[in-house]
C-alpha cells in the first residue's frame, strides 16, 4: 500500500481519476517463476492536500535458501524482496517504466490514520513452521550503471516444528530399539532366535525409514535426524553382534554360563540406557539452540524498538518461559509504504 502527496490533486473530489495519472510500483526481486500483480486501488484519500493511495497485490513464490544441518531443529529466514528503480505505472496501465535518478523515496508510514508498516489481514495456519517474527530492512544503493536502486526486504524468521519428526521418526525407532533389546530375555544359547529377533527389528527400522523418506531432506551431509537414524540402526545391528559374541564366548572359549549371562545382562542394560542418553543429548541441545537463536532475534527487535527505530520489526509468536513454542493465529500482512518527495515524471 503506497501513500504520497501530489499537490496537483488537491481539491479533486471525483471518484474517477485521470487514466494518465501515474503512481509508484515495486517488483519482486527474488521470486521463482512469474509474478501476478493485481492493481486493486488507486484513489484520492485526502482531497484537501492531494493525498493519494495505491494498493498493489503481489502473488508469487519466493525463493529461500535453507541451512538444513540442524534439521528438524532448524530455523530459517524467508526474505521476500521488493525492488524499485523509481518504477512507475499509469492508472490505466497503458504506460510504465523506470527512472535512473530517484523521483521518489520510500519511507515507513508516519501518519497514524493511515495504518502501520505491517498489517495482517488473514489467518493462515502453517502446519510445519512457527512464524516467529519479522524484521524489515530498506537499502538504497547506486548501481554501477548509474541507477539508484531501493530494496525493501522483509525477513520473516521461521522455526521448524520438530514434533512431527520426533513422533513419526524418532519415537518409532526408539520403540523398535527397545523391542530389539528383548532378545536379552532369551537364553544366550539360542543364537538363531536372538539373531532373528534383532534383525527383524533392524528390517522393520529400514522399512520405516523407507516410508518416511519423503519427509527427510535429500542433502549430501548428515542432519541431526540423520545422526539419530544411523545411531539407531547401529544399535540394532549391535544386538546381533553382541548375541553372537556371548554365544561363542560360552561355546568356544569356555566361559561359564553364569559369566556369559551376567555379561549379556550388563551389556543389554548399558546399551539400552546409553542409547536413550544419546538421543536425549542430541535432541535437548538441538532444541535449546533453536530456542536460543529465536531469543537473540527477540532481543534484537526489542532493542531496536526501544531505540525508536522505524523498521524495528515485531515478534509475532514469542517463546514461552518453558522453552516451548506456541503457534498463535497470525495473519499475512501487507507492507504499507509512504512515498515521500514524489516528483512527477516528465
Amino acid at each position: 500500500i503506497f501513500y504520497w502527496t501530489d499537490p496537483r490533486m488537491a481539491g479533486y473530489t471525483s471518484p474517477i481519476l485521470p487514466g494518465t495519472l501515474w503512481g509508484p510500483e515495486l517488483f519482486c526481486g527474488n521470486c521463482v517463476g512469474g509474478v501476478h500483480c493485481n492493481y486493486e486501488q488507486f484513489v484520492v484519500s485526502g482531497p484537501e492536500e492531494g493525498r493519494l493511495k495505491r494498493i498493489i497485490n503481489y502473488e508469487c513464490t519466493v525463493q529461500c535458501s535453507m541451512d538444513l544441518r540442524r534439521f528438524p531443529f532448524d530455523w530459517q529466514v524467508l526474505c521476500p524482496t521488493l525492488v524499485t528503480i523509481s518504477h512507475w505505472r499509469q492508472l490505466d496501465c497503458a504506460r510504465g517504466g523506470s527512472v535512473p535518478h530517484p523521483t521518489y523515496r520510500l519511507v515507513p508510514l508516519r501518519r497514524k490514520d493511515e495504518g502501520v508498516f505491517m498489517w495482517f489481514f488473514c489467518s493462515p495456519t502453517i502446519s510445519e513452521w512457527l512464524l516467529h517474527s519479522y524484521r524489515p530492512k530498506m537499502i538504497v544503493a547506486k548501481n554501477p550503471n548509474g541507477f539508484t536502486i531501493t530494496k525493501v526486504m522483509l525477513s520473516f524468521n521461521i522455526a521448524r516444528k520438530s514434533e512431527f519428526y520426533l513422533a513419526k521418526v524418532t519415537a518409532p525407532l526408539a520403540v523398535l530399539t527397545t523391542a530389539g533389546h528383548f532378545v536379552h530375555f532369551l537364553p544366550t544359547t539360542e543364537l538363531a532366535d536372538r539373531l532373528d529377533g534383532a534383525f527383524t527389528m533392524f528390517l522393520a527400522a529400514i522399512a520405516l525409514l523407507y516410508v518416511v523418506g519423503d519427509h527427510v531432506p535429500r542433502v549430501d551431509f548428515l542432519t541431526t535426524i540423520d545422526r539419530m537414524i544411523f545411531i539407531t540402526l547401529g544399535m540394532l545391528l549391535w544386538l546381533g553382534v553382541e548375541s553372537a559374541a556371548v554365544y561363542y564366548g560360552e561355546e568356544r572359549y569356555g566361559f561359564s554360563l553364569t559369566q556369559v549371562r551376567t555379561v549379556d545382562t550388563i551389556v543389554g542394560l548399558s546399551t539400552l540406557v546409553g542409547y536413550g542418553l544419546v538421543l536425549v543429548f542430541i535432541i535437548i541441545p538441538a532444541r535449546w539452540r533453536q530456542s536460543e537463536a529465536l531469543r537473540v532475534i527477540e532481543s534484537d527487535i526489542a532493542a531496536a524498538s526501544a531505540e525508536g527505530a522505524a523498521l524495528a520489526g515485531e515478534v509475532l509468536s514469542p517463546l514461552q518461559p518453558d522453552h516451548t513454542f506456541v503457534l498463535k493465529e497470525t495473519e499475512t500482512r501487507r507492507s504499507q509504504l509512504e512515498l515521500n518527495s514524489l516528483v512527477p515524471n516528465n
